[in-house]
């Protein structure tokens, strides 16, 4: 199971924790990215920004692992959310 969007919370926030307790991880742990000094919103107005409230989790079960990602800087803001991207690898399986 793989959950992105907008969560208008950051890490660390209650409801993301709850989120984690469920069995999820947000990428940004496996690809240790300092978010403090990062935003995702609000792409518009940069000096009202609000941090990395945009997120992809996946289920840790599953055995994946985000190898790569992060936050698409754009010249030209499509939108107030500035897109977030992951790459996940999930271990092959074979059948005996």
């Amino acid at each position: 199971m793989i959950v992105a969007g907008d969560f208008n919370n950051r890490v660390g926030d209650d409801s993301l924790n709850f989120i984690e307790g469920a069995g999820m991880r947000p990428t940004w742990k496996d690809l240790k990215i300092e978010l403090s000094q990062q935003f995702s919103y609000n792409a518009f107005a940069p000096e009202k920004q609000a941090g990395v409230i945009d997120h992809i989790f996946y289920k840790v079960l599953s055995g994946a692992k985000a190898a790569d990602g992060g936050i698409i800087e754009m010249k030209k803001p499509l939108s107030d959310h500035k897109p977030v991207w992951a790459e996940l690898v999930f271990p092959r399986y074979t059948r005996r």
